[in-house]
Order: structure tokens, then C-alpha cells, then sequence
């Protein structure tokens, strides 16, 4: 026996979603799980048709997508090469830097043992050794 509110899951249920196809005044085709528009017009889809497309790409759109893929793994490629010559070049000038700074560092030091040895007054060429160390020497 059917009961009310059985009849009315029934009613509320909506049916499988159906597909429209829809032309619009410029011609172009649309499909929807809605109905088209008082501006559209509702056209036949031609099913027969949609179950003969081809599923996979055509042989020139897989050779072409091989080749976008190809051009993007040359440009990474590339990108990877770039940053690792930057890197080598910002090493050979860290390292340059650093040895700069341990030579001013090492002469910095015999001024000052010369300077507790002799007494003598270097100021003038241990404030340029000074400046020289600091910029050597800085991050």
C-alpha cells in the first residue's frame, strides 16, 4: 500500500539529469543540465554522433602535446642550469671574499705586533687596513 508521504518522495525526487543542447542568438552551442533560456532555442542532440568521438587524442594533438612537453622540460632544464652557475659564481666570490678578509685579517695582526714591538705610530695606513677589513669582512 502506498502511503502519502511515499507519494510525495516520488514527486520530490527529481528524474536523471538530462542534458540540453542550446543554441544562443550568435550561433553558439552550449550543453546544460538546465533548461535553455527564453533567448535560446533547444536542438536535437545528435547521439548517435557523440557515441562515435574518439575518446583519446588524434596522433597530431598527442605529437603536439609531446612537443609543449618537450619545449617545458628544455626550459627547465635550462632554468636548473642558470641557477647552478649562479650559485658556482656567487661561491667563487664568497670564497674570494673570505680570503680577502683572512689576508687583511693576518696583516691587521703583524701591524699590531710590529706596532708593540717598535712603538711606532701606523695610524694613517692601519685606519685603511681598518676600512678594507670591514668591507672584505661584512656579510
Amino acid at each position: 500500500m502506498l502511503k502519502p508521504w511515499m507519494l510525495f518522495l516520488l514527486v520530490a525526487l527529481p528524474a536523471g539529469a538530462e542534458v540540453q543542447k542550446c543554441v544562443n542568438a550568435q550561433g553558439r552551442i552550449s550543453y546544460k543540465d538546465t533548461p535553455c533560456t527564453a533567448s535560446e532555442r533547444k536542438l536535437p542532440i545528435d547521439r548517435d554522433y557523440a557515441n562515435d568521438l574518439p575518446l583519446a587524442p588524434s596522433d597530431e594533438a598527442r605529437e603536439m602535446l609531446s612537443n609543449i612537453a618537450r619545449e617545458r622540460e628544455q626550459r627547465m632544464r635550462e632554468r636548473v642550469k642558470r641557477r647552478n652557475e649562479a650559485m658556482e659564481r656567487y661561491t667563487r666570490e664568497f670564497e674570494a671574499k673570505k680570503a680577502r678578509c683572512e689576508q687583511y685579517k693576518q696583516e691587521y695582526d703583524a701591524l699590531h705586533r710590529f706596532k708593540r714591538r717598535n712603538g711606532n705610530r701606523v695610524e694613517d695606513y692601519e685606519s685603511k687596513l681598518v676600512h678594507k677589513m670591514r668591507e672584505a669582512c661584512s656579510s
